[in-house]
């Protein structure tokens, strides 16, 4: 059962589209709480309550919303709870402006995804991105454009590019 929070003294606000940074539904909300600046008259800022999630979204009078929306699209149907992990926290990184953090996660993503298509554990990270780049990007590229067809023959070039490439750090 999912909690949901009760807000006391809720005001009718002006609807405002914003796409929630907790839980990602696109929504336009008309409850929440306006703030001002002493001696400034106006509306400066508004804490907006989610309808879906309840969570509350600040928007400050730069029109810059906190936390922000989360980055990129959540993926189905992902086998590995590690890898689901590391991308779910590669966005909320990347909502919260941390942007380091991010990349580092989405370097690590890329390693463990490299790993579960056959490269070796334990290798640089320019091996991974070696390895992504022909055997994940390249290699169904040309098989999809029927340039290279049948199981054996993918593997054979698989093969053949790594020894290549053994051979060029030696």
């Amino acid at each position: 059962m999912e909690k949901k929070l009760g807000w006391h003294e809720l005001k009718n606000v002006v609807s405002t589209s914003y796409r929630c940074g907790y839980c990602g539904e696109s929504i336009a909300s008309d409850k929440g709480y306006i703030g001002s600046w002493p001696n400034h008259p106006g509306v400066q800022a508004w804490i907006l309550i989610c309808h879906r999630c309840t969570r509350p979204t600040f928007i400050d009078d730069d029109n810059v919303q906190y936390p922000g929306s989360l980055f990129g699209d959540s993926v189905k149907d992902v086998s590995d709870v590690s890898v689901d992990r590391i991308y779910a926290e590669a966005r909320r990184a990347y909502s919260a402006s941390a942007y380091t953090g991010s990349v580092l996660c989405c370097r690590k993503l890329l390693m463990h995804i490299a790993v579960a298509k056959g490269a070796k554990a334990g290798d640089s990270f320019a091996s991974y991105v070696e390895f992504y780049a022909i055997i994940i990007l390249c290699l169904p590229m040309l098989r999809d454009g029927g340039i290279i067809s049948g199981q054996k023959v993918m593997k054979r070039i698989t093969r053949s590019i790594w020894r290549l490439k053994k051979k060029q750090r030696n």
